[in-house]
């Protein structure tokens, strides 16, 4: 009777045990598979999350790369821009100094006209040069001739003179044009690397956006992936632990079976 009651305690004891458990070590093991379930759906995203980080990483290098192209060429085309610049500032100057020429030039072939013209006229009245007076001492036919043939070297003399002024002022003139058409190419060159310098601009600012976005979207991934393996290393804890209670469960499982098949035997003995 003392032994019944013995093993009547222990029954009870496991019992409550088991009862305080709350699992068996069958509802036990379901928890551990799910949570395995739940631990490789976890790895399986990490491995995701870490190939996208690679990816944004590449993408990352690669617009960066593209970042010191784009202000390699914004170099390159500021340099242009000054050069041309200082090419079109002196044309400027070239334009401005045969502007002056010209001016100079049309100046002095008025004084030379005016010059030539009173120079004729004193002439012609006075007879004051060697060759009209040359002229006087023949007899008046003579002097008719001579005094034509003199009118006619002078006023030759006078359209040589004009013309190879003349010819000089249309020779600066066509030198102006040719200038000016220069400056208006050089003109158009500029706005056209000026053009392409905001655009460069426009794309460096357009690509650096984009960067920083990938890097704050590498941040988020890496924020998200140290969670997951905050989770993981959570998981495999909890594990472990339901692998204690159920190897603990298990054991207590036992021995009431033990028990319970011990005090069937004394029973029926």
């Amino acid at each position: 009777m003392k032994i019944n009651i013995t093993y009547l305690f222990i029954i009870l004891t496991l019992t409550i045990n088991l009862i305080f458990c709350d699992k068996t070590s069958i509802e036990i093991q379901d928890d551990i598979n799910s949570k395995n379930d739940e631990l490789e759906l976890l790895k399986n995203e990490i491995d995701k999350f870490e190939k996208l980080i690679n990816e944004k990483s590449k993408e990352e290098k690669i617009n960066n790369d593209l970042i010191k192209k784009i202000d390699k060429k914004i170099e390159l085309t500021e340099k242009l821009i000054k050069r041309l610049t200082d090419e079109e500032n002196y044309i400027s100057k070239q334009i401005f100094s045969t502007k002056k020429t010209i001016q100079d030039k049309e100046e002095e072939l008025f004084i030379l006209k005016n010059q030539l013209k009173n120079r004729l006229k004193y002439l012609y009245k006075y007879g004051k040069s060697n060759l009209l007076k040359q002229i006087t001492k023949t007899s008046e036919w003579n002097k008719k001739i001579y005094r034509k043939k003199y009118l006619e070297i002078l006023n030759d003399y006078e359209n040589q003179i004009k013309q190879r002024i003349t010819t000089n002022i249309e020779d600066l003139k066509l030198k102006k044009i040719k200038l000016e058409k220069e400056q208006k190419n050089k003109k158009d060159l500029i706005t056209e690397k000026n053009k392409k310098f905001n655009s460069l601009e426009k794309d460096k600012k357009r690509k650096s956006s984009y960067v920083l976005k990938i890097k704050n979207q590498k941040e988020s991934l890496k924020n998200d992936l140290i969670s997951k393996k905050d989770t993981i290393e959570k998981i495999e804890k909890i594990i472990n632990k339901l692998y204690s209670d159920k190897k603990e469960t298990q054991k207590r499982e036992q021995e009431l079976a033990k028990i319970r098949s011990e005090k069937n035997k004394s029973t029926s003995g």
